[in-house]
């Protein structure tokens, strides 16, 4: 998000026109290049403000600059969540609020079948957005069997770090979906 020119949104559409996927947003980030200055979690719905270059934040209410967006985005994501199971489709339908836990069962599931591209935005330059919300926990606790199995990777992330193979490894496996 710190280069120049970078824009979120519309790098999700374009994995959903070019890709051909279901791409759906999980953050949002706040400002860009320059006054990139934090990410709108949209599953729990709060805001991680950067107070370094180093990717440490503070979570704090969403700005009111951006609540009509996050609400937008986040309906958005509810409604994928819930059309993943027939259950989570009649309480979205019945008006019922979705809790975390089952959008991320929800986005999970979506994931491992390859019906929804969960994207998440950060700045690898500054290591911003890599700690925040439960990217990390996605990626590395949830999804990463998905990555290393698909790829043949399994011997490099047993001789590396995991978070490395998936640093190293996470883009490819999109590009080749």
């Amino acid at each position: 998000m710190d280069r120049t020119g970078a824009n979120f949104l519309s790098v999700v559409e374009q994995i959903r026109e070019r890709l051909g996927h279901n791409a759906i947003a999980m953050q949002l980030p706040i400002g860009a290049e320059d006054n990139f200055t934090g990410i709108i979690d949209l599953v729990n719905n709060v805001a991680h403000m950067f107070t370094d270059d180093m990717g440490t934040y503070d979570e704090e209410p969403i700005p009111a600059d951006y609540a009509e967006l996050a609400a937008e985005y986040r309906e958005k994501l509810v409604e994928a969540a819930a059309e993943t199971d027939e259950e989570l489709m009649m309480k979205y339908l019945e008006g019922e609020e979705l809790t975390v836990e089952e959008i991320k069962g929800a986005v999970r599931k979506a994931t491992c079948e390859v019906k929804m591209i969960p994207v998440f935005c950060g700045s690898a330059f500054k290591n911003k957005g890599y700690r925040c919300c439960w990217t990390q926990s996605l990626i590395i606790a949830q999804l990463q069997p998905i990555f290393l199995l698909s790829k043949g990777l399994w011997k490099t992330a047993k001789k590396q770090n995991v978070m490395q193979a998936t640093a190293n490894h996470s883009a490819l496996w999109l590009s080749k979906l």
